[in-house]
C-alpha cells in the first residue's frame, strides 16, 4: 500500500546543499515500505511529520516534538507603548535575537544542517522585515535599545506568529508578556479569531511562558529527519 507522498521542498534543498523531502504521515501508515520507498528514492534526507511517536521499534528518533499552542484573541486593546512596528534592522540586535529564537530548532540540532542554521534565522528575520516572510514585525525598544521582537502572519482567521524572542539580559522583566499583548492587538485590529504559535516540546521555559499566557496545546507533531545511509 502507498498511500504517501515524498514532496520536494526545494528552499530547503537549495539552501543547504541537498535534496531534501517531506513526508506528512496518519496512523495507517505502512512504515517499512515507507523507509524502503526513502531508500529507493533520490533524496538525501526526507522529513517526516507524524501524529503520533512511531515509538521504540523504528530505528529513528523524532528529532523535533513541535507543540503547536493557541488561544483566542480578546476583546481589548491594551497598551504596549514601548512596543513599534519597524521594517529595519539597525543595529543588527534583530538578527541576533532571531538566532536566539531558533536554539531549540531542528535545524540546529541535526548535525547535517547545523552549520547553516544561524543563516537560515537571519534570511528569515530579513525578509520579515521586508514583509515577505510576515505581515507585521513589532520589537521593544527601551531607551533606544531592542531587548525584543516578535513577527507575525495571517492566515484565514489566524494570527501565526513566527519567531519570538526576548534579548538574555532583559528576561523575566515581562517584555514576553508584552510582546504577545501586540500580537493580539493586531489580530484584533485585523478581525482574526485566533493567534498560533509553535514550539519544541524540548524548550521547557517557552511552553511554561506560552501556558502562564492562557495558550493551549493544539497540536502534537513528531518530526524525523531521515537521511539515506544514516
Amino acid at each position: 500500500m502507498n498511500d504517501f507522498k515524498i514532496q520536494k521542498l526545494t528552499w530547503d534543498s537549495t539552501f543547504f546543499g541537498y535534496k531534501i523531502g517531506k513526508v506528512e504521515i496518519k496512523n495507517t501508515l505502512n512504515i517499512k515500505q515507507l523507509l524502503e520507498i526513502i531508500e529507493k528514492s533520490s533524496y538525501d534526507m526526507v522529513q517526516l511529520f507524524s501524529n503520533k511517536n512511531l515509538g521504540s521499534n523504528f530505528k529513528y528518533s523524532p528529532i523535533d516534538v513541535k507543540l503547536r499552542y493557541s488561544k483566542k484573541v480578546g476583546t481589548n486593546i491594551k497598551n504596549t507603548s514601548c512596543i513599534k512596528s519597524v521594517n529595519k534592522d539597525i543595529d543588527g540586535k534583530l538578527v541576533k535575537l532571531a538566532r536566539e529564537a531558533g536554539i531549540y530548532s531542528r535545524y540546529k540540532t541535526d548535525k547535517n544542517l547545523k552549520l547553516k542554521y544561524e543563516d537560515m534565522y537571519e534570511i528569515w528575520i530579513n525578509k520579515s522585515l521586508k514583509r515577505e516572510f510576515a505581515a507585521e514585525v513589532f520589537a521593544f525598544q527601551d531607551e533606544n535599545r531592542t531587548n525584543g521582537m516578535v513577527t507575525i502572519n495571517k492566515k484565514l482567521k489566524k494570527a501565526e506568529i513566527g519567531l519570538i524572542a526576548v534579548d538574555n539580559k532583559a528576561q523575566s522583566k515581562g517584555i514576553g508578556t508584552q510582546l504577545l499583548q501586540s500580537v493580539e492587538n493586531w489580530a484584533l485590529k485585523q478581525n482574526l479569531e485566533n493567534i498560533c504559535v509553535a514550539t519544541q516540546e524540548e524548550n521547557y521555559n517557552a511552553c511554561l511562558f506560552y501556558e502562564k499566557n492562557n495558550y493551549e496545546i493544539s497540536d502534537k507533531t513528531y518530526i524525523y529527519h531521515i537521511w539515506k545511509n544514516a
